[in-house]
């Protein structure tokens, strides 16, 4: 393998590994889950600060969910 079919071998899997990513991001972090949204509400009343995560538009992912909800169903929130 030449050092030019290394590179462009290297540059097919970036563009692979990018594709991959993005599609798993909408996937995880597309929007807030239905179960949700009460206990999200709740936090953000609580004055609880989203954070950015991995520079997405989004209030976190599906274990964030489920934290939040639990804390919520607990009636810690």
């Amino acid at each position: 393998m030449t050092d030019n079919d290394k590179i462009i071998y290297l540059e097919n899997k970036i563009k692979t590994l990018e594709l991959q990513q993005n599609q798993l991001i909408k996937i995880v972090l597309h929007s807030t889950p239905e179960w949700a949204q009460e206990s999200l509400k709740a936090a953000k009343s609580a004055g609880l600060v989203e954070l950015p995560f991995m520079g997405i538009s989004s209030d976190g992912s599906y274990d964030f969910y489920r934290i939040l909800d639990l804390l919520y169903r607990l009636k810690l929130l």
